[in-house]
């Protein structure tokens, strides 16, 4: 027998700091129905190929030098998968995108912390945290000036989760 695969609607956001550089970016597939859905986060950090085959780029870079378009067409070429509508919004516009989840309630293994202006500040402490969508969309784009991508990616992932369980 054969089974017809339904129309999944699909979109990117991503997350971008005071800077305007890329710091979290999530894959939404919407279910069929409409309600619900899947969250993937890809790593900003993830290498694609760049404009010349042995010129490999990470998707901050790509977005940083080409903008959105170019983003959504990297993150289509690395995932084999069709994305709908893209939206790259600073921490303010993701907090108003995502305003319907309500308090989103995450723990996290240690500080997660933001460089802004030289100085260092933590958007949120290890252990359990309730966040308004504001304050989870800070911590979404917070960046450590400095740090490896590898150590940002967990605590990105757990507020994708916690945001996810928000939903229901």
């Amino acid at each position: 027998p054969t089974m017809a695969i339904p129309t999944t609607p699909t979109a990117i956001l991503g997350v971008t700091d005071d800077q305007n550089c890329l710091t979290s970016l999530a894959v939404l597939a919407i279910a069929p129905s409409g309600a619900g859905g899947t969250i993937v986060s890809m790593p900003v950090g993830m290498s694609v190929s760049g404009r010349d085959a042995d010129d490999p780029r990470r998707l901050a870079d790509v977005y940083g030098s080409d903008g959105p378009e170019a983003l959504r067409e990297a993150v289509q070429a690395n995932s084999s998968s069709e994305i709908d509508l893209i939206a790259v919004e600073s921490a303010a516009g993701t907090g108003d995108l995502i305003a319907r989840v309500g308090t989103v309630a995450a723990t996290f293994p240690r500080d997660v912390v933001d460089t802004e202006d030289d100085d260092e500040r933590v958007v949120a402490e290890a252990g359990e945290n309730s966040f308004s969508p504001i304050q989870a969309a800070n911590v979404l784009a917070a960046r450590l000036d400095g740090a490896p991508e590898s150590t940002r990616l967990p605590d990105v992932k757990i507020l994708w989760e916690a945001i996810a369980d928000a939903v229901g």
